[in-house]
């Protein structure tokens, strides 16, 4: 039971730094998108004039450039970003891809052509036609969380991360962060665990807060995460999605594809990625489907 109250909090680990920082997650939706949408409806009306247009929208629930932790405790570099549906998010670590322990593409050995799509660029596809494109793109935007967990941190972990965001049409920006060691604190709970323990805890590290989408629009909410031995279950609206449902499918990589919204398609989604080997090991994320916002 400890073990699944603290898998539950992990995601809300405050990184001490000396900048701003927050450490609950919000939805900038219902306050922020109209004026974040008419802004970047500006950026691309002044492209022609030399100003570099943009689909991303970073959000101030982003860890700061400089993140400051003590030596043994558990922390997690976080950034929220507004951006299209199929948009492709990747962790370096000092330049090379983040390895997460027990994510789907760490156990697959053999990959097929959609697999390794979905696997690698954090993309699906259905029907043989990619899911995302630029009027997909258009008419889906996600309020996206993206999470690296680092567990009784050490002199290892010592380095420089970087975000890059790759949108459905091509568009590639980064967020970069400097993790550094200021003293000694109190030690975290991962230090008391073994490595296989840790290992086999269930954490999601990539989901979205909400979604904006049309009607007819596919869309993909996220819920990748990291851990050996576990499953993903979706719910809408707090009652599970049947298996066989011919508009949500749960690819391998944890992600719901709804493939056509409608106007049954709003309201609450649930991820919940449990342990397959311990008892009451879980943890959750919340989505928000609701209809595109549109602006004049």
């Amino acid at each position: 039971m400890m073990l699944r109250v603290w898998v539950v909090a992990a995601s809300l680990v405050v990184v001490f730094t000396q900048g701003e920082w927050s450490s609950e997650a919000r939805s900038p939706f219902s306050q922020d998108l109209i004026s974040s949408l008419s802004q970047m409806r500006k950026n691309k009306r002044t492209s022609q004039t030399g100003i570099t247009t943009t689909d991303v929208i970073w959000l101030q629930d982003c860890s700061p450039r400089l993140a400051y932790v003590t030596e043994r405790q558990d922390a997690a570099l976080r950034c929220n970003l507004l951006a299209p549906s199929g948009t492709q998010l990747t962790w370096y670590k000092n330049n090379f891809p983040l390895l997460r322990q027990g994510a789907a593409q760490e156990v697959s050995q053999a990959l097929s052509r959609q697999e390794a799509l979905e696997e690698h660029t954090n993309m699906v596809e259905y029907q043989g036609s990619a899911l995302s494109s630029v009027d997909e793109a258009l008419s889906a935007r996600l309020h996206f969380v993206s999470l690296v967990y680092i567990d009784c941190v050490d002199a290892q972990d010592v380095a420089d991360y970087s975000l890059e965001v790759t949108t459905p049409n091509n568009q590639v920006v980064f967020r970069n962060f400097t993790l550094q060691i200021t003293g000694q604190g109190q030690q975290g709970q991962t230090c008391r665990y073994s490595t296989a323990v840790v290992n086999n805890l269930p954490r999601i590290f990539q989901y979205s807060l909400e979604a904006r989408a049309e009607v007819g629009a596919a869309l993909t909410l996220p819920c990748r995460s990291q851990g050996f031995y576990t499953r993903h279950v979706w719910y809408f609206n707090n009652s599970p999605l049947p298996s066989a449902h011919p508009n949500y499918q749960v690819v391998t990589t944890g992600d719901l594809v709804i493939h056509q919204v409608n106007q049954q398609s709003y309201g609450s989604y649930t991820c919940r990625v449990v342990s397959t080997r311990f008892t009451g090991l879980e943890h959750n994320v919340y989505t928000q489907v609701n209809p595109q916002v549109r602006t004049i």
